[in-house]
């Protein structure tokens, strides 16, 4: 027999099955003080090791008020809890740092393959199961993992996401879906508090936010001062050359909040690969190059060392005609590495951009300051981004 249909086999007969709360016994959706009272009183009287039934009804109880908890995600998906999150699969990385973020990292049970391959960010995690990636599960490996919740991406890529959501239903209908994307700048906080909700951790969540949205409001309040028709010019180049980005995609999101015009802002595709004449048409004043995958993966936590960075940074200057450019003559382009732009610490690299772009309005702002507190007292890690990150370049 297939061992996926083993594994589900032996999962389906040794889940209990329950529908509603537990120790709501007069059915009426709510967990009150008198049933939670009644039932610990009799667990006391028997002497009994105290069941999950019961440790799930005083967290729900806790943390829920006694009731499910109704949230609507990032893909506007309406679910209702009623029971709290035990076993939770993450399949990206943007997934896993905010659920640092939370200290909420004793829930996973399985990650996708690329968190393995992030040995020095994620070294808790490397001997947590591999569930392959986000875009090719391997769902015998995640149903073996026995989770109770998945997390994926909420916005992105909505038909492969909605094809991996189908296969976990027909597997397991029990397992619960949720979306949500944890890297956009727009929508994170909202998503940051209703994780943090799910999960029963409001109070990480607050202090979180208090460090994280400052850093954000600082950013947006300077650049509401400039003028839309005084702001610079940017050409945003991702991993590969002459990939842009436009509307719907998080980088041109980033490259505005930051008080940059994208110049390929009128682009339907969100990831549009430009032509180079068009580059050398609209002169951009800032130059923004993206490395940390596909032909420039280099840098970031698992490449220490910023030297890695120059060869891409020279050959942008070498560049048929970018000699032309203002960002070449004004010495304005610079190159980002995707690990602190393009995830959950998008806020650090929202600092670089701001101040490359703007470096009278935030002379005040130090981002390596703010990428080591963060990596401190929200990652956990003892890691200084200043002597072995290849982050940034110049």
């Amino acid at each position: 027999m297939n061992r996926l249909i083993i594994l589900l086999l032996a999962f389906v007969l040794c889940s209990p099955v329950m529908a509603g709360l537990p120790y709501d016994t007069n059915s009426d959706n709510t967990i009150s003080s008198d049933e939670l009272g009644s039932a610990i009183l009799k667990n006391l009287e028997t002497n009994d090791p105290v069941s999950s039934d019961l440790s799930d009804a005083a967290w729900i109880y806790w943390h829920w008020n006694g009731t499910p908890l109704t949230v609507t995600d990032t893909a506007n998906q309406t679910i209702i809890l009623e029971k709290p999150v035990h076993r939770l699969v993450a399949f990206d990385g943007s997934t896993l740092e905010t659920l640092r973020s939370l200290n909420a990292t004793d829930l996973i049970v399985g990650v996708s393959k690329n968190t393995h391959d992030e040995r020095e960010f994620f070294p808790e995690f490397q001997q947590t199961p591999s569930i392959g990636t986000v875009w090719s599960p391997d769902m015998e490996a995640l149903i073996e993992t026995r989770p109770d919740t998945v997390f994926i991406y909420g916005s992105i890529s909505r038909d492969s996401v909605q094809a991996i959501e189908e296969q976990l239903k027909t597997l397991d209908p029990s397992i619960r879906v949720l979306h949500f994307d944890l890297f956009r700048p727009e929508i994170y906080p909202d998503e940051v508090i209703k994780v943090a909700k799910i999960l029963g951790k409001e109070g990480e969540a607050q202090a979180f936010m208090d460090f994280y949205e400052p850093v954000m409001s600082t950013i947006g309040e300077r650049i509401a001062s400039i003028p839309l028709n005084e702001r610079k010019t940017v050409y945003f180049e991702s991993w590969n050359a002459y990939k842009s980005a436009a509307p719907g995609s998080g980088y041109h999101e980033k490259v505005e909040f930051a008080g940059g015009k994208n110049i390929f802002a009128d682009a339907t595709n969100p990831y549009p690969v430009v032509d180079p004449e068009a580059i050398l048409r609209l002169k951009p004043e800032i130059v923004i190059k993206q490395v940390g995958a596909g032909e420039s993966n280099v840098g970031g936590y698992n490449d220490p060392n910023a030297k890695q960075l120059v060869p891409v940074y020279e050959s942008l200057l070498n560049r048929t005609g970018w000699n032309t450019l203002p960002a070449i003559q004004n010495g304005n382009v610079h190159v980002i590495h995707s690990d602190i732009l393009g995830s959950a610490s998008h806020f650090i690299g929202l600092e670089y951009l701001a101040k490359w772009f703007y470096p009278d309005k935030f002379s005040d702002i130090d981002p390596i300051r703010t990428h080591i507190e963060y990596l401190t007292r929200f990652q956990h890690l003892q890691y200084d981004p200043e002597t072995r990150g290849g982050f940034v370049y110049p």
